[in-house]
């Protein structure tokens, strides 16, 4: 059997037309002023590349291109060689299909585990002057464009400072009074510990403790580093869409990176509220109190956080559940019940504890 191939010295890129012939136990090249035989062992069959031509590579750096892959497989099915371990592995379906889950298992893994671990690791690590520099630089950024000064009385400003130092106790975390501007009822937690109170929020309020129940959600923001988490894991999630995205649209990167980092921004708001609510009870404020004002703020359109979603009222569940999993924030409703339901196992656990001293 004679197969047309093309020589390749290894050293120009001048084409030689030869035959491939069979020969037992060597590899037969033959051309019209040109021979050459090596034994088996000593060449390197090329994996099947889709439709490119098979190659024979040659121990000196010389290889054959061979473009007829049927008479190829009929010449290697008489030569008794077989593809190479790697080129079987590559066109097995069973070895495919288990590599794909293991794929997709360990990414959903990394996902849903590891990016949060890494990210609340790295986020500890990050120093004190970073996180002052980035505050500063978000806070001169929101007075420039968004933010405007106070309206709240001085003597007002200083019942809620010294109300929030009841809450801080431990920390000597800052609190600052701006007006709101298009951002409405809301207050912000930056890198620092940093929290900045808008007036339309307090406005908004029945009572001093529904504004510590949002200032006590952030300052557990600002404790836990939630900030710089998300900051991480978006960047993260990001960079790995764009990467295996390419170029050609960042739209394609940038809407899923929204939407995955969405469920690690639930997260970090319902931890938030279980550390709040910690934290108003021992103050001797019903954690009920929180639950009350994020019902204003949905009432309102808004949100207790710098990274907030509107919410609407889900018609049936359905509804309910896309709109959780799109949005960055639990679902009001959620929150509301987890928050009274801490509030109702406190009184019950407070309760128990004065009948036992009884």
């Amino acid at each position: 059997m004679r197969l047309q191939a093309s020589y390749f010295d290894g050293k120009t890129a001048i084409a030689r037309q030869v035959d491939l012939l069979e020969h037992p136990a060597h590899i037969h090249v033959q051309g019209d002023d040109f021979s050459r035989v090596e034994n088996i062992a000593d060449v390197e069959l090329g994996e099947r590349l889709g439709s490119a031509p098979r190659i024979i590579r040659f121990a000196d750096g010389a290889y054959l291109e061979i473009a007829d892959h049927p008479g190829f497989e009929r010449w290697q099915t008489n030569m008794g060689l077989r593809d190479g371990r790697v080129d079987r592995a590559q066109r097995s379906l069973p070895l495919a299909i288990v590599s794909l889950v293991l794929v997709l298992v360990c990414g959903m893994a990394a996902y849903r585990w590891g990016l949060p671990a890494a990210a609340k690791t790295l986020a500890a690590k990050v120093p004190p002057s970073v996180s002052s520099e980035l505050s500063e630089r978000t806070l001169s950024l929101l007075d420039q464009r968004i933010l405007k000064p106070s309206a709240l009385r001085a003597a007002r400003q200083q019942a809620l400072l010294e109300r929030f130092r009841q809450l801080d106790s431990d920390r000597g975390a800052r609190l600052l009074f701006r007006g709101g501007g298009r951002l409405g009822a809301n207050a912000l937690a930056l890198p620092d510990g940093t929290i900045i109170l808008l007036d339309e929020l307090v406005d908004l309020a029945d009572n001093d403790d529904q504004v510590l129940g949002v200032l006590a959600h952030e300052m557990a923001h600002a404790e836990q580093n939630h900030g710089l988490q998300a900051l991480i894991e978006s960047t993260a999630v990001g960079a790995f869409l764009a990467w295996w995205a390419g170029d050609f649209s960042p739209l394609i990167a940038t809407a899923p990176a929204a939407l995955l980092q969405a469920r690690h921004s639930r997260k970090l708001e319902s931890e938030a509220d279980m550390i709040a609510a910690e934290k108003l009870a021992r103050m001797g404020i019903d954690p009920a109190r929180l639950a009350e004002m994020l019902e204003k703020l949905e009432a309102q359109g808004a949100a207790p956080s710098e990274n907030s979603a509107r919410e609407t009222s889900p018609a049936g569940e359905s509804t309910e559940k896309w709109s959780d999993f799109l949005s960055s924030h639990p679902s009001t409703r959620a929150r509301r019940d987890a928050l009274r339901e801490f509030s109702v196992r406190g009184g019950a656990q407070a309760s128990g504890s004065e009948a036992n001293r009884e």
